[in-house]
């Protein structure tokens, strides 16, 4: 018979096992909070994690960690050479199929799907124009709750994925790194490498843009 306090053990390492999320600072790694680049790198590496990629912003870094022994993403903001802050990450954001943080031990899936056509379009080239066109959406909600967006472009593709007040942006071709984004009338608008990408995010916003477009 399963005793009392075996049953108890149990609750508290489950409690353990699923208190980690995502933007959570990791404990173990505060004091490398203030190093600089390099030494945090190479004590990183010291213990036991494994660099995955970097994507950068006009202010700072973003490098993803993967714990060799656990399967934990690890996110650690550089900014000015230091290293600013250290936090759990989704484990998309390391392609990780570990333990994972708040996944329940699995690599993430897709829980659900929304595609609808959406008009999109760009500015900054340097013509000074804006260019519009109509383009396929993609929204997916990931099993973890992480959100990504695909956004095909008629001669590209872009995902969106989704971070507190930033996100991260993949083309077709060019290096990760993290943009702004600013939000109005059910539409993004996303700041990167001197360009502003917009669409419509809502099956209804998107329908109203495309008929006066189509006309």
């Amino acid at each position: 018979m399963t005793s009392i306090r075996t049953i108890a053990l149990w609750a508290i390492a489950l409690a353990a096992a699923t208190s980690l999320y995502a933007q959570d600072p990791v404990p173990h790694l505060q004091d490398l909070k203030g190093a600089r680049g390099r030494d945090g790198e190479y004590q990183m590496q010291q213990r036991g994690y494994t660099h995955v990629r970097t994507e950068k912003d006009d202010f700072s870094a973003y490098s993803f960690w993967k714990d060799n022994r656990s399967g934990h993403c690890v996110e650690v903001r550089t900014t000015n050479g230091l290293y600013a802050s250290i936090e759990y990450a989704p484990d998309a954001d390391c392609g990780a199929e570990g333990s994972g943080v708040g996944s329940g031990g699995e690599h993430p899936g897709v829980q659900s799907e929304e595609r609808f056509d959406t008009l999109c379009g760009f500015t900054g080239t340097g013509d000074g124009k804006m260019h519009r066109f109509r383009c396929k959406l993609v929204e997916q909600t990931l099993t973890n709750g992480n959100k990504v967006t695909i956004l095909k472009f008629p001669d590209m593709e872009m995902k969106l994925r989704w971070h507190p007040q930033r996100v991260g942006v993949e083309r077709e071709g060019k290096e990760p790194v993290q943009a702004k984004v600013s939000t109005a009338n059910d539409s993004h608008e996303i700041f990167v490498d001197g360009m502003t990408y917009f669409y419509a995010y809502t099956r209804e916003e998107a329908e109203r843009r495309l008929q006066k477009f189509n006309k």
